[in-house]
């Protein structure tokens, strides 16, 4: 899935926070100045400088006097950061969250929120560059603005006479101070310690990838999600050092950047780690406006105590939000109990056929002796056993088992066997294939969020599909490095998730990946990740027979349910960049696997029989140069067309995909792409399970239904006669059907 380009999603929204706290900040600052004792006091000072300027040098001189007004460059500086910054928000803000669906009364909010703060910012940028513009005489409307804001040095005046700015000299407090000298100082001190030691330990943990990241493409590429962060640690730094010479300016930096890394490690994990992550640069930068309000009466410290106590708590609401739309359960979870601890930590089956199946299994600790039990019996009773090896500890504690000479049709239970004791908490079971015509179901989707827990793999489980296609992105992990041991980790939490094992151990599972559980968004060729993703998926996965070697290779598959022949596509470490010209050395499926590919469809062609294609990316697309799905592989996708027409196979062949968190069926007015034909063939995309809606590609006939919590299946009806009825559904995790069609396909080889 392609979704906005993601800096400019991320980088708006924490400027946005940083938009509103300065908004706090200056709102705290302009009632001040407009209210209770401090502006009595001042306004003595005020109407003194007034009358004294007036008397010496007229009101011409008044008119050009510019007592309380900072120095030039800071209104030149002030004023083109305000106005830029309020220009990039307000077009990120309206660019991503305008385009958002479905449209929510929660974005609604936030984006008046972001174009207000927006909007005020936008008015002080330009009255603080008009004040720097004639800064000799400043126009009366500039001052009186900045006026309302920290730039100047005293609050405006309401009297009737001159609105002259002046920090009066000697001028305190009636009454005790609420805060000491010796409290400032120790502020400021702890402080500036804090805040470089914080920058510096936070830098060296973001270098090495250590800091809470996201565990998604949909808002930050995971290699962006570094370089934000040093960004941001740099900005803090900085604002730490500022604060030394302006305190109110460096405070808000730092808070504003404090605010962007909560943000960042807010993303996956729950909201109190992102919280947690901002209070650690919160501190810093509340001392320091602290030390800003030290000539404020104890009501005014009260307020900034209060204030940044609202601030926090809108950044645990906002991480709170943000979590759970884009990385929390996108429908409810399964309300099925988890299994108690045992030996097994989770357990498939797959690579099934009439005859044969593969058990892999993964223990919690090592033991000497495992074996896995195979039995038509539910008590495992005259069980058939696998050959016993040791379990190693660590990330590698698996055990796999493949059994042979299996009866066609028949339903198999299994347990792992570990030191002599069969764990049957974690059992599973599933059937057989039918050797031959037969009628079934197959369920398939794609796109949940790692480790999710959703109702709707209890919904699939009660189709009691005979086989169940995962078509990518079976988490969202977006791992970057070459490590092994990251992809061990995302599936085990996938793979041990309550709703998601029980329905892997209902059934035998097909898998193959895409985008987000091979590497990162929109990944190809050329990732970094290849070579850990390709060997942990033939250590993990019971798969059918692929090509390459034990540790790497593409993943693309074939298996045969009585007359239906399954194609499972590799669309990722095959594929050409994205980027590159589109032309006939363009490959979204790489040259070995199309190969492969035509070789599959001419089997096809000469026996009986049908065709389904699992294709997990988008196949009806318009053409896009750079585009993810095939309408940026246009060639290649033209050529396969062809070479389906040619064999005869347009009536005969069925297309699932995922990707795309939609469901969307064409019935073959829109996918067809040969110059050969003029109607294509079925294509059903099936998803989201567990991640935001969105739509993507098209035009299709029905849909896209944009939900949460959705699969299809594929009904094969097969009495072994010159034609099979193939239906494909679309359902929903509370058990709607938002799609059903039928097609009769005919089954018999081309002459």
């Amino acid at each position: 899935m392609t979704p906005a380009p993601e800096a400019a999603v991320i980088v708006p929204a924490i400027l946005g926070v940083g938009l509103v706290f300065s908004a706090g900040a200056v709102v705290h600052d302009t009632f001040s100045r407009v209210h209770g004792q401090r502006w009595l006091e001042r306004i003595a000072a005020l109407n003194g400088r007034a009358t004294g300027v007036t008397a010496l040098q007229g009101m011409e001189g008044a008119a050009q006097d510019r007592g309380g007004l900072r120095r030039r460059r800071t209104y030149a500086v002030w004023g083109a950061s305000a106005l830029g910054l309020a220009i990039y928000v307000a077009i990120g803000a309206v660019g991503n969250f305008v385009g958002l669906t479905p449209w929510s009364e929660g974005v609604a909010w936030v984006l008046a929120l972001l174009l207000a703060c927006s909007a005020g910012f936008g008015v002080v940028g330009v009255a603080s560059l008009a004040v720097a513009v004639r800064f000799r005489r400043p126009p009366p409307w500039a001052r009186r603005v900045v006026g309302l804001t920290p730039m100047t040095t005293v609050p405006r005046s309401p009297s009737p006479g001159p609105r002259l700015r002046v920090r009066p000299a000697g001028v305190r407090l009636l009454g005790p101070h609420p805060v000491g000298d010796r409290v400032v100082a120790v502020a400021r001190f702890v402080a500036t310690v804090w805040g470089l030691c914080a920058t510096s330990l936070f830098g060296f943990l973001a270098t090495r990838g250590l800091i809470p990241q996201a565990d998604t493409g949909l808002t930050v590429e995971a290699d962006l999600v570094v370089p934000v962060q040093v960004g941001l640690l740099v900005a803090f730094g900085l604002g730490t050092l500022v604060a030394r010479r302006a305190e109110m300016v460096g405070a808000t930096v730092m808070a504003v950047a404090g605010a962007g890394l909560a943000i960042l490690a807010g993303i996956q994990y729950p909201p109190a780690v992102g919280v947690g992550v901002g209070i650690v640069f919160f501190v810093p930068a509340f001392l320091r406006w602290l030390a800003w309000q030290r000539d404020r009466e104890a009501v005014h410290i009260r307020r900034l105590l209060v204030v940044t106590v609202l601030l926090v708590g809108g950044v645990w609401f906002g991480a709170d939000r943000v979590y759970a739309r884009y990385f929390g359960p996108a429908h409810p979870e399964t309300t099925a109990s988890a299994l108690p601890s045992s030996a097994v930590e989770w357990v498939w089956a797959g690579g099934t056929s009439p005859h044969q199946t593969t058990v892999v299994a993964k223990l919690r600790s090592a033991h000497g002796r495992v074996r896995v039990a195979l039995a038509e019996a539910s008590d495992l009773g005259d069980a058939r056993f696998s050959a016993p090896e040791s379990v190693d500890p660590g990330d590698r504690s698996i055990v796999r088992a493949t059994f042979e000479g299996l009866r066609p049709d028949t339903t198999y239970h299994y347990a792992v066997e570990a030191d002599g004791r069969l764990d049957l908490v974690r059992r599973g079971q599933l059937r057989t294939f039918p050797d031959g015509a037969g009628s079934f179901g197959v369920a398939f989707s794609s796109c949940a969020v790692t480790g999710s827990n959703g109702a709707v793999f209890d919904a699939i489980r009660d189709q009691r599909p005979l086989a169940y296609l995962a078509i990518g992105d079976i988490h969202y992990a977006n791992i970057v490095e070459n490590d092994r041991s990251l992809f061990r980790k995302a599936l085990d939490r996938t793979l041990a998730s309550t709703a998601q094992s029980a329905l892997y151990r209902s059934t035998s599972v097909g898998y193959v990946w895409d985008d987000h559980d091979y590497a990162g968004n929109d990944a190809n060729e050329t990732a970094r990740t290849r070579p850990a993703a390709q060997a942990v998926y033939r250590e993990y996965v019971p798969h059918y027979p692929l090509t390459g070697d034990a540790d790497g290779g593409p993943v693309f598959q074939a298996f045969s349910i009585g007359r239906v022949r399954f194609l499972l596509t590799d669309t990722r470490s095959t594929r050409t960049p994205q980027a590159a010209a589109d032309d006939a050395s363009k490959f979204l499926l790489g040259r070995e696997q199309e190969r492969w590919l035509v070789d599959e469809l001419a089997r096809a062609r000469d026996r009986d029989g049908i065709v389904v294609w699992v294709n997990p990316n988008p196949w009806v697309a318009g053409a896009s140069q750079g585009a993810d799905d095939w309408g940026g592989y246009t060639t290649q996708r033209s050529r396969l067309a062809d070479v389906v027409a040619s064999y005869g196979l347009t009536d005969r062949l069925v297309m699932l995909g995922g990707d795309a968190h939609m469901l969307a069926l064409d019935d073959g007015t829109h996918s067809q792409y040969s110059t050969m034909v003029t109607k294509g063939f079925p294509v059903l995309h099936a998803g989201p399970l567990d991640r935001p809606p969105s739509p993507k590609g098209g035009p299709y006939t029905d849909g896209p239904f944009l939900e949460a919590g959705q699969f299809g299946m594929l009904r094969v009806r097969d009495d072994g006669g010159e034609t099979i009825t193939v239906g494909l559904s679309g359902h929903t995790w509370n058990h709607r059907t938002l799609v059903d069609r039928s097609f009769t396909l005919r089954a018999q080889a081309s002459p």
